[in-house]
C-alpha cells in the first residue's frame, strides 16, 4: 500500500484527542487540521519503503510498525552483515535487522524536515491507526508555545535515530571516538530558520560550528556596499572551521535560502571535545579554501553571477541539469531527436527555456537534490533508486494522476498520451527525462549534439560552474 492511500481529513473532535494538541488552542489546532490526515493500515502492508522522499511523519495512534533495514548495495557478504550505522535508526544495526515502533511514538521524521530519502522500510506489524502529520504542520506545531514538549520529543528522536549518521559523514567527526559522538549528541543544539533569515553575519565572533541537515543557504561576503554571493551550503555540508582553527570572526554571512535546519555545535564544546582539531590539516585546507574563494571573488565579483543566478532560480537543486550553449547551437534539435530516439520517439525534454548569458536551460529535468516531485506518488511510478541521482517515472505503474506534475515547481515533468495496461485506458503518463538511465553511453541529449553545445552539470560543482562561464 503506498502511503498516499487512504488519506482521511482529520474532524476537529479526533483533532483534540491527540495528545500533543490537548493543549493547544481551538484557533491553533484548527490551522493545522487541513494539514494532518487520518490513515489505517492492515497488517503486512508496506507503508513507506526505502529511497521514498516523504513530506511528513506518521504518529501511531494505535498498533505497531516494523523497521526493516534493507540490504546495502554493493557490498560483500562479510561487510553486508557487519554493524552499520542507518539513518533513521537509533545506534548501529545490521542490514535485515527488524525494529519495532510502539502506539504513541512517530516515525519517518528524518525525511520530513531534511528532504532526504528514507533509509529503510516501514511495515504494519499489526493494524495500524495512524495520523500523517504535514511537513508544513510540523513547523507551525515547532513555532506554538503550548508544543515544547513535542518539539523536545522530535528533536530527541532525530539525535537518537538520525544525528549520529550525519556527524559520522563529516571529515571532523569521521574518525571520532565513540564517546565523543554521543556527547557531542547530547549538547549539539538543533536550530531552525525561515527564508531569508540572517544565521551569521560577517566580522560578528564565530562561536559555533554548524551541520547542515535540511534546506540551502547562501554564503557571502560584504563588497562595498553590497553582499556579494560567495557559495551556497545543502544538507551535510557544514561550516564554521574559523571557530576552531583560528578562534576569528566569521569570515563571510550565512543566509536561509528557504527553511533551513542546523545542528548547532558550540565553541567552547568543540575545543573541549576535539583538542587537537586546531591541528586537523582538513579543516585548515577547508578554511584556506574558502578564504581564497572568498578573495578571487571580491577581486571580479562578476565570477559568481552565475552561482546567484542559480540560487535565484533554483537550479542549485539540480544533480544534473542540461545547459545548451547558444553560441555554438545552430538548432539543428539532433538533441530532441536522440531524446526522442532512445525513448520510444517520445522526447523527455524541450530545448526552448529560461536563458542567462549564452546558455539557455532547456525545460528538462533537473534530477533535484531533494525531488518534491517523489513525495505523495500514490503508486510509486515517479522514484530515486538509493545511492543514485536518477529520478525516473515508470509507464507500467504511473495511472496519470498528475501529482509529480503539478509538485515540480519548475515545469520539468511534461504529459503525454499513454494506453495504460494498468488503468485500461489512455492516460496522460508523466514523462520526464531519466538520464537514459539504461543507455550505457549515458544521455543521448548530450551525446548526439553535433557541436558539443548540449551538456550537464551539477552546481554544486563550482570549479566546473566557473570555467563553464568563464568570460
Amino acid at each position: 500500500m503506498s502511503h498516499a492511500a487512504s488519506l482521511t481529513p482529520l474532524t476537529s473532535a479526533q483533532l483534540r484527542e491527540l495528545p500533543m494538541l490537548r493543549d493547544v488552542p481551538a484557533e491553533a489546532a484548527e490551522l493545522l487540521r487541513p494539514l494532518m490526515f487520518s490513515c489505517v493500515f492492515t497488517a503486512g502492508d508496506r507503508i513507506l519503503k526505502a529511497g521514498d522522499f516523504f513530506d511528513g511523519c506518521y504518529y501511531i495512534v494505535e498498533g505497531q510498525v516494523d523497521v526493516r533495514v534493507p540490504p546495502v548495495v554493493g557490498l560483500g557478504a562479510a561487510d553486508a552483515a557487519a554493524p552499520i550505522v542507518v539513518e533513521g535508526v537509533a545506534g548501529t544495526t545490521r542490514p535485515g535487522a527488524r525494529l519495532t515502533i510502539d502506539a504513541g511514538d512517530i516515525f519517518a521524521e528524518g525525511s520530513a524536515l531534511t528532504r532526504m530519502p528514507l533509509a529503510v522500510d516501514y511495515y504494519a506489524a499489526t493494524a495500524v491507526s495512524c495520523v500523517l502529520i504535514r511537513t508544513a504542520a510540523l513547523r507551525a506545531m515547532f513555532d506554538l508555545p503550548e508544543l515544547a514538549a513535542f518539539k523536545a520529543t522530535f528533536d530527541r528522536k532525530y539525535k537518537e535515530r538520525t544525528l549520529r549518521a550525519h556527524l559520522q559523514r563529516t571529515d571532523l567527526f569521521k574518525n571520532v571516538d565513540r564517546a565523543i559522538i554521543e556527547t557531542v549528541i547530547s549538547r549539539a543544539e538543533l536550530v531552525t530558520f525561515k527564508p531569508g533569515k540572517t544565521i551569521a553575519v560577517e566580522g560578528t565572533p564565530c562561536d559555533a560550528y554548524y551541520l547542515v541537515r535540511g534546506g540551502y543557504i547562501k554564503v557571502s561576503a560584504r563588497l562595498d556596499d553590497s553582499d556579494v554571493t560567495l557559495t551556497y551550503l545543502r544538507i551535510g555540508d557544514s561550516i564554521g572551521e574559523a571557530t576552531l582553527v583560528l578562534n576569528e570572526p566569521w569570515p563571510f554571512s550565512l543566509t536561509a535560502i528557504e527553511h533551513v535546519e542546523l545542528v548547532k555545535i558550540s565553541q567552547d564544546d568543540l575545543r573541549r571535545l576535539l583538542p587537537d582539531a586546531p591541528r586537523d590539516r582538513r579543516l585548515w585546507d577547508r578554511l584556506v579554501g574558502r578564504l581564497q574563494h572568498r578573495g578571487r571573488v571580491l577581486s571580479d565579483p562578476a565570477s559568481t553571477e552565475p552561482l546567484a543566478h542559480a540560487v535565484a532560480t533554483g537550479l542549485i537543486r539540480g544533480e544534473s541539469v542540461l545547459l545548451i550553449d547558444l553560441d555554438t547551437c545552430v538548432r539543428c534539435d539532433e538533441c530532441v531527436r536522440g531524446c526522442a530516439d532512445a525513448h520510444d520517439g517520445v522526447p523527455r525534454f524541450v530545448r526552448e527555456g529560461a536563458k542567462f548569458r549564452n546558455y539557455t536551460v532547456p525545460t528538462a529535468c533537473y534530477h533535484c537534490t531533494d525531488p518534491v516531485c517523489m513525495i505523495g506518488c500514490p503508486t510509486g511510478a515517479i522514484s530515486r533508486p538509493l545511492g543514485t541521482r536518477e529520478v525516473a517515472v515508470n509507464a507500467a505503474t504511473c495511472i496519470g494522476c498528475g501529482n509529480c506534475v503539478r509538485r515540480c515547481p519548475w515545469g520539468n515533468i511534461l504529459t503525454t498520451p499513454f494506453d495504460s495496461p494498468r488503468v485500461g485506458e489512455s492516460i496522460d503518463l508523466a514523462t520526464k527525462c531519466d538520464l537514459c538511465i539504461d543507455r550505457p553511453e549515458g544521455p543521448a541529449c548530450v551525446q548526439m549534439c553535433p557541436h558539443g553545445s548540449a551538456r550537464r552539470i551539477n552546481f554544486k560543482d563550482e570549479a566546473e560552474v566557473e570555467a563553464l562561464f568563464k568570460r
